[in-house]
């Protein structure tokens, strides 16, 4: 709901204050809030009684995106290496169409902080960063503008487009890597002793 803060950049406000537009929004948010607080009540006998009884939001914020965003293990890039592509093409977006590019911010940003907090912000034992899994079409998006805003026929514009087909062939293979190998033997790779200490060392 926060990418809504990004809608007077699309709608002038006096559409958006209509009755009529204002109900389209609220009552699908309504309805979504008490679908959710039905689905709390019928399981924890209360509206308010979330999943995850006792977890919180303790992890330093540091940790939390190092971990979600850099970490080995769980690393959003290391999993969606075409995401690195999408960076530029966020910074690309923010400048030729400013728009858009806050409306994928504010999509992102909010949803990593806030997992980042999270107590369980890995997400369990399981392929990369899942609960930034929302975000990686976003990141698609935002490397596609790279290609738009390059001209195929000159170097750059070439070597943009064998870095796009080469990270996202790599990540196709992650993609099958993740299919065919169970993750807590990667796990256990990482938790081997002298990589450990090569990924504390550098």
């Amino acid at each position: 709901w926060i990418g809504l803060l990004a809608l007077p950049l699309f709608v002038p406000w006096r559409s958006i204050l209509r009755p009529a537009h204002l109900a389209s929004l609220g009552i699908p948010l309504g309805l979504s809030l008490a679908a959710l607080g039905a689905y709390n009540y019928v399981r924890w006998h209360s509206v308010l009684e979330f999943s995850y009884n006792g977890q919180g939001f303790h992890t330093p914020i540091g940790r939390g995106v190092e971990g979600l965003l850099f970490s080995p293990g769980k690393s959003f890039f290391v999993f969606n290496p075409i995401a690195v592509l999408g960076v530029v093409g966020l910074v690309i977006l923010l400048t030729f169409n400013r728009a858009v590019g806050v409306l994928f911010i504010l999509l992102i940003v909010p949803r990593v902080v806030f997992f980042a907090k999270w107590d369980q912000w890995p997400g369990g034992v399981d392929w990369g960063p899942r609960f930034l899994l929302p975000v990686v079409l976003l990141f698609v998006l935002s490397a596609v503008e790279v290609l738009h805003r390059t001209p195929a026929r000159t170097i750059t514009g070439v070597l943009t487009r064998v870095g796009f087909v080469s990270l996202f062939v790599l990540s196709l293979g992650i993609s099958y890597v993740s299919v065919r190998v169970p993750y807590d033997q990667w796990l256990g790779t990482l938790e081997n002793p002298k990589l450990a200490a090569h990924f504390e060392q550098g």
